[in-house]
């Protein structure tokens, strides 16, 4: 087969895994907005909604530590080379064997995070447990615990699923989590409170869990993948050693990007009431763009980068990485510019109504907007490290996290003292997320020799630059339409959804125009 028609193969197969995903993380995120939606209504943005996300950030550290970043980067990189060179039944093994130590390790951390709860709640919020005191947060925080297991195992069932490219479902099943959520969330009603959304999240991981179990059991699945049950050949010694070694570059990874995450709620809790939760709701709205584009991009290539790798086709693996960061950067740049001219309205359309009021609003929108500067870094690392991930590179993707991870708790603190205040927190996530991309595709292109890397950044530049200035034009149209205000209708700001809808218009008219006569010739 020659390059170029070998080419186009990796190119349809990526578009046909991109579009499934997307679809897929975009239906899951919508019933995720719906599920936010009803934690503002009914939770607000106040005292318990700052208890419960401090509370759940200790069980959500590890569930980042030995979840999905873990399983995809390093437990089953070496199963889909045993499946990709023929060795079926090894690479099941392999999966299982790596299963039952990824279990016993979340059992381990569940046991020490029980008895050290008070440990961490005084150091993730310092502000909030003067203000409530420790009694209200520890039966919380080990309420909340069991999460860490059921989502850990659900990431390592996902995982294999996703490694067998039955991407519909392994995108589809996390909306088994919010459906959980919003399922107690009706129960409880304006009665609902941080215990409440505990309860909520637990069920919903469980339901997510069994969701992906049971595709696996599946006969269908089954027979298609040739699943086996057996713990036996197993790895091979150099296996393991080399996925102990990436598992420990991963692990330390997600816990410097982690560690990030709690100095910015340690220092929103000292901040005004409701900081910590602008936080969490502003990260929400972001969520989901990043995950539709980046996540779903990263993920669509992953199979095809192993495979790849697994081959040696070198030339093939970079033209494909420079065909995702591409695609993504076409996607991924009129959304950030969209989502920043219009922060306060989208923040508006979702969250406003029941005890989400106008203060909150603000208050989230304003972090909105700067962490919507981070959607290109955030997508570009969401790629770029799994590229590493695949070629076994997890130790210079810790090296950049921990980097990044050092320049954003530097700029955190410069910042909030600054009048952005916990804008700037979100401001610093942005900035040192772009930086580790530029980092992280600077080690693809000195690793990856073949490919006209430069083209690549030249095109996508370009694409930057365009939308830069088609954004600074928007603005002040945008600014013009704040004039217009129509009658309020309860539970919807309808003035906000309708200068939504407007500028989304222009902006989807000049996309096709740009994709009709200019993103061809680039």
């Amino acid at each position: 087969m020659s390059v170029r028609s070998e080419g186009d193969k990796d190119r349809s197969r990526f578009g046909r895994n991109f579009l499934h995903l997307a679809l897929g993380t975009a239906f899951s995120r919508g019933i995720g907005f719906i599920r936010e939606l009803g934690t503002a209504a009914w939770v607000g943005g106040g005292p318990a909604m700052d208890r419960f996300v401090v509370a759940f950030t200790i069980p959500a550290l590890f569930r980042r530590v030995f979840g999905e970043e873990m399983v995809e980067r390093a437990l089953m990189p070496p199963v889909k080379r045993a499946y990709s060179t023929g060795e079926i039944r090894r690479s099941w093994s392999i999966a299982w064997q790596f299963g039952l130590v990824f279990l016993a390790t979340l059992i381990l951390i569940f046991a020490i995070l029980w008895l050290n709860a008070g440990i961490f709640i005084r150091l993730i919020g310092p502000g909030i447990l003067k203000r409530d005191g420790i009694e209200s947060l520890i039966p919380l925080v080990r309420l909340l615990l069991p999460f860490m297991i059921i989502i850990g195992a659900a990431a390592f069932t996902g995982g294999i699923i996703l490694y067998g490219e039955s991407v519909r479902i392994y995108s589809l099943a996390p909306a088994g989590l919010s459906i959980g959520v919003i399922a107690v969330l009706l129960i409880k009603g304006a009665a609902s409170d941080a215990r409440t959304l505990s309860i909520g999240f637990l069920a919903g991981a469980a339901i997510h869990f069994f969701i992906l179990v049971g595709v696996i059991i599946s006969p269908s699945y089954r027979r298609k993948h040739r699943v086996s049950w057996n713990l036996r050949p197993g790895p091979t010694v150099a296996e393991a050693r080399c996925t102990g070694a990436q598992s420990i570059w991963v692990f330390f990874q997600s816990l410097a990007q982690k560690s990030v995450e709690i100095v910015d709620r340690r220092l929103a809790s000292t901040l005004a009431t409701g900081s910590v939760s602008a936080l969490w709701f502003a990260v929400r709205l972001v969520q989901l763009p990043e995950a539709i584009i980046g996540l779903a991009a990263g993920r669509a290539g992953l199979a095809a980068m192993a495979e790849k790798h697994a081959k040696g086709h070198e030339q093939e693996l970079s033209r494909l990485v420079h065909d995702i960061v591409e695609r993504t950067t076409l996607i991924v740049v009129p959304i950030t510019v969209f989502c920043c001219i219009a922060s306060r309205d989208i923040t508006s359309v979702v969250y406003k109504r029941g005890a989400f009021g106008e203060e909150q609003v603000t208050v989230a929108a304003w972090a909105f907007l700067f962490y919507s500067l981070g959607l290109p870094g955030l997508a570009y690392t969401s790629v770029l490290s799994r590229f590493h991930a695949v070629c076994s590179r997890n130790g210079f993707s810790l090296l950049v996290t921990g980097i990044i991870s050092i320049m954003n708790i530097i700029l955190n603190y410069i910042l909030v003292r600054t009048s952005l205040v916990h804008g700037g927190i979100a401001l610093a996530t942005s900035i040192s997320f772009t930086v580790g991309a530029m980092a992280l595709w600077w080690g693809f292109s000195r690793w990856v020799r073949h490919g006209d890397h430069v083209a690549s950044i030249i095109r996508c530049f370009r694409i930057i630059i365009t939308w830069t200035a088609i954004g600074a034009i928007l603005i002040p149209l945008h600014r013009w339409t704040t004039r217009f205000r129509l009658p309020e209708i309860s539970m919807l700001d309808l003035s906000s959804l309708v200068r939504l809808c407007f500028i989304a218009a222009i902006m989807v008219i000049i996309f096709r125009v740009l994709q009709r006569f200019s993103y061809g010739r680039w």
